[in-house]
């Protein structure tokens, strides 16, 4: 499984907290209206969505000033949807940039809401893409076994995927024993009358959706409980064999069959889809719910629950920063060419040494943008395809094969791996043919060479080349940016569009990346550069202890795996089922409200329409291995968790509960998510006293080791290496332990925290730790913690104290992670000692003793007056 990126997780995690939501709202909603039909009462039901986000809402303003709110804003007044029966379709929207990886977060998407929202495994899936391109990547990913958004998908219905395009034929059989992923392409779902394309019309294909044509009664029925299916009309080409049936003539077609089986839509650029026909054509498909994915979604049209910034992309090293742009005047195309030639032969220099220093393989790629590309198209007045190849292949002598074209008609691509070692392309020469789908980040230069306005080309094009390669950075300044050449044009003109672009990507907030120069305009590209410290600072060591296990030799860093989880006993964990979940275990599915429906005019709620629309499947039997797997990211033990399945399999089918195998079948994803959690929850009560137990006993420390062994201790840096844009303000904070700090470098309550700090008499320095890369601290839990600043307090007989603050929002305050820190610092503050045995440093800045606090953004200036005192 590909490992998710910070941002990635916090999306889904996000995703997750509205799902909860959404469960609450919509039961409240159904409960309600039950109610009140049972007692006569004319009601609708309540917009259970609309309230879900809206809760959402709330959460997020709780959040401002804080760190998360940089990746996440959900204040807007919510779009509701409405299906064939006027019930609230949840419909949210992700708002990620280009290359910040929508199609896996997607898949992901797709396990949260089928087994934590529908509670299914099984069904359909319609995935609208907008673009051929596209469709044929994404194709591609989902239909390989191999590849990690398949994998996610197999993991999330125990390996059974199928993959389907509009044309295949598939059964209703197939929706309940697998999960049915059907590719869609926008245009084709997108209809301005019911008889233009052929999704729409009647097929022999999906007769099992639907009762026999001859059945009126079942037909009449199937029509009350989904109101809005079509049906043949006298203005219809009524087939010859239905002509003599006297009954309502449903069409069995595959926009039906949408109908009645209620699919997760999931729409790629979702912003393509705002017309009035794509999106009344999608809301008609009755869908259980609507993801859409989108860099630039509109707040008019989308409910935006994650809004991901383009710094966090940069954070995680997934694009290339700064943009570099190069124009001349009165130059022709082929000088323009010419200099980015010479710029692709010095960064394959930078590759060269990038190979012997760390073995990672980079090939940097240059996309031309020309005029012409057909074949009868090639004249004086434009910049031919032909034409750039030619002044390859003979002014600058490469090989034909290194320069290929890529266009409506020509493909010279293909297939190609164009990341591996055995590819030999080195330019791509488009005209507008890789504006979707294209996701090589070998792509470090865009040529423009037409002679056209530059806008289209710079605005459209300018994401191609933003991926970072291996979404690592590299220690050679010049294979961390991207370059682009552009013809005569005004200085302003060339910003304007290139952060146009940038702003189109859903990466505005770093528009500011933009570095333009000529040879007339050399301004300097934005470079990594060190910051030292200040100079009374200079040459000290300062060294901050680290959480270390004894070993036979001494120590070693601790590790949670080694030294805390292998000792949890996870033979004597147990799962014990309350008595009102165990009642809720019972042959009748515990999702099936979602199939409520109407009976006549008046509205009265159906009483046994659920029954008659619960999923039918065929085989009930339970496969223990799924289930067990289902389990081992909370028992990493296999055999344990196994034999937990098993013996829980036992019970409910004994004496003390009799449940039948339908219904363990029925209810197994709310009994292995309820296992989850009782489970986690043992297991952090069992590692805590374990790390107690180690800690008093001194197997493990929390201790300053002075020793020169990184391993043992961390010592902060003389210089801190940043990339630096010229643009970003120096804030003028006294007392910072090093010489400069950028104003991108801390967020709004970050600021409110070093202004206090600079000028608190009880400082001697304060140190802004590097987000998640810097200094850390290991406790009971997987994840290390990663407090926000160092602050070294004036002495007091002749002792030194370090403070560890770690700032958060005030809607944490008493969240599970924040109780965890908090018992995780006093612990650590606790039991907190130097050995000076391994043998003293000459020079050393060290703690006699180390405090450390969480800082919520409510009142911060008391509580950093409490932890000064």
């Amino acid at each position: 499984m590909m490992l998710l990126k910070e941002y990635q997780e916090q999306t889904l995690e996000k995703l997750e907290q509205y799902l909860s939501f959404l469960n609450q709202e919509r039961s409240l909603a159904f409960k309600k209206y039950t109610i009140l039909n049972e007692q006569g009462v004319e009601s609708k039901l309540d917009d259970y969505s609309a309230a879900a986000f809206d809760k959402m809402g709330q959460q997020w303003l709780l959040s401002l000033n804080t760190r998360s709110s940089d990746l996440f804003n959900n204040v807007t007044n919510h779009k509701s949807r409405y299906d064939g029966w006027g019930h609230s379709i949840p419909n949210i929207c992700l708002k990620l940039p280009t290359g910040a990886g929508k199609t896996l977060i997607a898949t992901h998407a797709v396990d949260y809401i089928q087994n934590r929202y529908k509670q299914q495994q099984t069904g359909l899936v319609l995935w609208v893409v907008p673009s051929d391109a596209i469709y044929r990547q994404t194709w591609k990913a989902l239909a390989n076994r191999e590849h990690p958004y398949r994998q996610t998908l197999e993991r999330t219905t125990g390996g059974r995927v199928k993959l389907l395009e509009k044309g295949d034929s598939f059964t209703k059989q197939d929706t309940e024993s697998y999960l049915c992923i059907m590719l869609l392409m926008l245009q084709s779902s997108a209809r301005k009358s019911k008889e233009t394309l052929r999704m729409f019309r009647d097929s022999g294909k999906f007769t099992s959706f639907f009762p026999e044509v001859d059945a009126v009664t079942e037909n009449e029925t199937l029509l009350k409980k989904v109101p809005n299916l079509d049906v043949y009309d006298l203005a219809d080409d009524v087939p010859e064999k239905l002509l003599n049936i006297r009954s309502v003539l449903l069409k069995h077609s595959l926009g039906n069959v949408f109908k009645v089986t209620r699919p997760l839509i999931i729409v790629d650029e979702g912003h393509k889809a705002y017309s009035k026909t794509a999106l009344d054509t999608l809301i008609g498909f009755n869908p259980s719910f609507i993801l859409e994915l989108s860099a630039t979604p509109k707040k008019e049209y989308s409910n935006i629950l994650v809004d991901v910034k383009g710094s966090a992309l940069k954070k995680e090293h997934m694009i290339k920063l700064p943009i570099n742009i190069h124009y001349e005047k009165d130059k022709d195309w082929k000088f323009e060419l010419d200099i980015s030639v010479e710029k692709l032969k010095t960064l394959d220099e930078d590759c060269t040494k990038l190979i012997k220093q760390q073995g990672r393989y980079i090939r940097p790629i240059t996309i031309i943008r020309v005029d012409r590309t057909g074949k009868e198209q090639r004249d004086n007045k434009f910049v031919h395809a032909e034409d750039v190849r030619e002044y390859l292949v003979e002014k600058h002598g490469y090989a034909a094969d290194e320069v290929r074209v890529k266009s409506a008609t020509i493909d010279e691509i293909k297939d190609e791996d164009l990341m591996s070692p055995y590819s030999n392309v080195r330019f791509i020469i488009t005209k507008d043919a890789l504006r979707e789908g294209w996701d090589c980040p070998f792509a470090y230069i865009l040529t423009i060479l037409s002679t056209a306005k530059s806008e289209t080309a710079l605005t459209q094009m300018i994401g191609r080349v933003l991926r970072q390669p291996y979404a690592e950075e590299t220690d050679i300044p010049s294979l961390n940016q991207c370059y682009v050449y552009t013809p005569n044009q005004a200085t302003g003109d060339i910003v304007k569009f290139v952060k146009k672009g940038i702003e189109q990507e859903g990466m505005g907030d770093i528009s500011d990346q933009v570095v333009v120069s000529s040879m007339h305009q050399n301004q300097p590209s934005n470079e990594k550069v060190k910051i030292q410290r200040k100079p009374a600072y200079e040459n000290q060591q300062i060294l901050l202890p680290k959480v270390l296990t004894k070993t036979s030799n001494g120590w070693r860093q601790m590790d949670y795996f080694k030294d805390v989880l292998s000792d949890v006993p996870l033979t004597e964990l147990s799962y014990i089922m309350t008595k009102d979940f165990a009642n809720s275990i019972t042959e009748k599915s515990s999702h099936e409200i979602d199939a409520i429906g109407f009976s006549d005019e008046n509205f009265k709620l159906q009483k046994d329409f659920t029954k008659e629309f619960e999923v039918e499947v065929k085989d009930y039997s339970l496969d223990v291995a799924w289930l067990s797997r289902q389990l081992t990211d909370t028992i990493p033990n296999p055999w344990v968790a196994h034999q937990m399945i098993l013996g829980l399999i036992d019970e409910l089918k004994g004496e003390k509960y009799k449940k039948s195998e339908k219904a363990i079948f029925i209810h197994k994803l709310n009994i292995i998510h309820d296992m989850r959690n009782k489970l986690s929850q043992q297991i952090d009560q069992r590692a805590e006293a374990i790390f107690r137990e180690k800690l008093c006993a001194g197997a493990i420390c929390f201790k300053l080791v002075l020793s020169k062994d990184n391993e043992l201790v961390f010592e902060v840096p003389q210089a801190v290496e940043i990339t630096v844009n010229p643009q970003d303000p120096i804030l003028d904070y006294k007392k910072n332990l090093f010489e400069k700090i950028y104003d991108s470098n801390l967020n709004d309550f970050e600021k409110n925290v070093a202004f206090y700090l600079k000028e608190n008499d009880a400082i001697k320095w304060w140190h802004r730790i590097a987000a998640k890369q810097d200094y850390s601290v290991k406790g009971w839990r997987k994840n290390n913690v990663f407090p926000d600043f160092l602050v070294k307090m004036e002495e007091k007989d002749n002792k030194k104290t370090f403070l560890l603050l770690e700032t958060k929002g005030r809607h944490l305050l008493g969240n599970d992670d924040t109780q965890y820190k908090e018992k995780l610092f006093d612990l650590l503050e606790q039991y907190y000692e130097i050995d000076s045995e391994v043998g003293a440093l000459e020079v050393v800045d060290s703690p006699d003793k180390m405090k450390m606090r969480i800082i919520m953004n409510d009142h911060y200036s008391e509580q950093i007056e409490n932890a000064l005192s």
